[in-house]
């Protein structure tokens, strides 16, 4: 099967032998179709002839309309042309009928009217002048041909400038930016300034004139000619004008042709729009060599970057050799060219892998040749210690949380799904790190946090907390805040165990002073009731009285800044800059509580 056959090429012969073709099918698929066919089976090279007919006969069309493509670029040329040189004869007789009807209009306008004549001049010109090249090294040809233009039509220097500008069109604004108004009429600095601006440098005219080659219908003499153009433009770039400079430009070149590519942008830099001689060129690399540490033994060639030596062994340069290529010892390249094997990935035979007919099959990996082996073993099991976690549990805003004792943890993280925005006072932001390197942006808010106890009012304790989305579990607590809540809770219930006693001997000092009889009997109401029962009954109150139903009301609708704490409504404030929660008391436990002030004023002070 022909390798540059096209699909549709292919289709039309799967469909000649009686095979099903589709327009959606890939050339790899007509391909199978066709070599697993019977004619192609059966009479492959009729197959084969058929196919290569197909081909020749694509090729034949082509050639065709590419040369009918080509017929009709020349006779647009040749129109171009005869109407280029009709338009010129038009204006030789219209200019010299003008001037055997009126001599005297004519001299006038040679003498004061310059912008007639400007304008005669760039129509004379421009009918000799080739266009403006579209590629940067057609520039000398269009200096070339204009200036022939200007000797021929004598046209005067302080034209040049001017007719110049007029015949580059578009081109002349990026070349106004550089030219002062004064030197538009200079034909020399606005040509300077084009070729600087448009030109190629001489690097790219010399790659160029090297890469030349002749055109399509392009003569050998038109070639030649182009050629000396090329090279003229070269050496003028170069500023050649005797034999030994041109010879010490050719060394140069030749010089600068081996180098690396390193070597050759610093040399670049440094010799900027001109060029060094060879003796200065080679100082030059010579110092960049010394300054970077390299070897003089390092060779610079296209195929390899550096190559010290000819031959290398394999200790020195460390290159791998595969395992079929070692008997044998190491082996170096001939200096021949040989040609290099093909060898497909996908099935190893001696093609490309896009030509491989296996390219779009399913690979099969439940072979029955495979080994497969089942091992087990005690020894294998890994013998790992994994310790559970601990958990408490702590309150937070009245809510509370499963949280996990950790003792790496340095500051205590919430997951923000469990904590209302409400309850808490913003504190910042925190950058939190992981053991494993991963970092986590989290808010900091300052609430506080009680151990979970129904039956008595624990001491809150105040801390700064982190709050993240990014935690899986409800929380983490250090060590050390755990123990510091539990023993500040411990202190708090011995210390009012401690008050409670004291309490008692005070009642019965107290009932027998007939002073303090008012003040024997508020304590003796207070000591009635069991203080574990005292915060049930304050709940109890708070849900219960009239009074607050405000409250309660704000409580659910997260307003007012009050918040629940151990079933507890407390009222968040600020005072002197600090935050504090206030306890919310029922009406009547604000009479006897203002009542016990006045009892008690009234005996401290009398």
């Amino acid at each position: 099967m022909l390798p540059f056959a096209r699909k549709e090429e292919l289709r039309v012969v799967a469909e000649e032998i009686g095979e099903p073709a589709t327009v959606e099918m890939k050339v790899a698929e007509l391909r199978e179709i066709i070599l697993g066919s019977k004619a192609y089976k059966n009479d492959p090279e009729s197959v084969n002839n058929f196919l290569s007919s197909i081909v020749e006969a694509r090729k034949r069309k082509e050639e065709q309309s590419d040369n009918l493509e080509f017929e009709k670029i020349k006779l647009e040329k040749a129109k171009l042309e005869a109407q280029l040189e009709l338009e010129r004869i038009s204006l030789e007789k219209a200019k010299i009928e003008s001037v055997r009807m009126d001599p005297d209009a004519s001299s006038a306008s040679g003498n004061g009217n310059s912008f007639n004549c400007v304008e005669n001049y760039i129509h004379s010109v421009r009918t000799l002048t080739l266009p403006i090249p579209k590629r940067a090294e057609g520039w000398n040809l269009f200096f070339a041909s204009l200036e022939r233009a200007f000797n021929t039509k004598n046209v005067p220097d302080e034209f040049k400038g001017e007719i110049l500008l007029n015949l580059m069109g578009e081109k002349a604004t990026n070349v106004l930016i550089y030219i002062k108004e004064g030197d538009v009429k200079d034909y020399k600095k606005v040509k300077d300034t084009v070729l600087r601006e448009f030109e190629p440098t001489p690097l790219a005219c010399l790659q160029n004139f090297q890469k030349a080659k002749r055109l399509q219908n392009e003569t050998h003499v038109q070639f030649a000619s182009r050629l000396a153009t090329g090279w003229e433009q070269y050496c003028t770039l170069r500023d050649v004008k005797d034999l030994e400079t041109l010879k010490e430009l050719i060394v140069s070149d030749k010089l600068y042709q081996s180098l690396d590519q390193e070597t050759s942008t610093h040399v670049n830099l440094k010799q900027e729009r001109g060029w060094f001689r060879p003796l200065m060129l080679g100082k030059e690399c010579d110092l960049f060599f010394t300054s970077k540490n390299r070897s003089f033994s390092e060779v610079h060639s296209d195929s390899q970057k550096y190559s010290s030596n000819e031959h290398k062994s394999r200790e020195e340069t460390r290159q791998y050799i595969p395992p079929h290529s070692r008997r044998d010892g190491p082996k170096f390249k001939s200096k021949d060219k040989e040609t290099k094997k093909l060898d497909c990935y996908i099935c190893g035979e001696n093609h490309m892998a896009r030509n491989c007919n296996k390219k779009y099959a399913k690979p099969d990996t439940k072979r029955k040749e495979a080994v497969v082996a089942k091992i087990n073993s005690d020894f294998l099991k890994p013998d790992v210690n994994i310790h559970p976690l601990t958990r408490v549990t702590v309150s937070v805003g009245g809510k509370e949380l499963d949280c996990i004792l950790d003792s790496g943890t340095q500051v205590f993280v919430i997951n923000s799904a469990l904590l209302n925005n409400s309850e808490s006072f913003d504190y910042g932001k925190i950058m939190l790190t992981s053991a494993f390197g991963e970092n986590v942006v989290a808010r900091l808010i300052k609430s506080t946090i009680t151990l979970p106890n129904k039956t008595s009012l624990n001491h809150p304790l105040e801390c700064i907390i982190a709050v993240t989305d990014k935690l899986n579990v409800d929380a983490l607590i250090p060590l050390s805040l755990y123990e510091s809540l539990c023993s500040l809770n411990k202190e708090k219930v011995m210390h009012l165990v401690a008050d409670k006693s004291e309490c008692l001997d005070n009642r019965s000092h107290e009932e027998t002073n007939e002073n303090d009889s008012a003040l024997s009997e508020t304590m003796n109401d207070s000591d009635d009731s069991n203080f574990y029962s005292d915060a049930t009954k304050l709940k109890q109150e708070q849900k219960e009285c009239l009074s607050l139903e405000t409250v309660r009301d704000q409580l659910t609708q997260s307003k007012g800044n009050f918040i629940l704490i151990e079933g507890l409504i407390y009222h968040k404030d600020k005072i002197l800059g600090e935050p504090v929660a206030q306890l919310v008391l029922p009406r009547s436990r604000v009479e006897n509580v203002s009542s016990r002030m006045n009892l008690f004023l009234e005996v401290i002070w009398g």
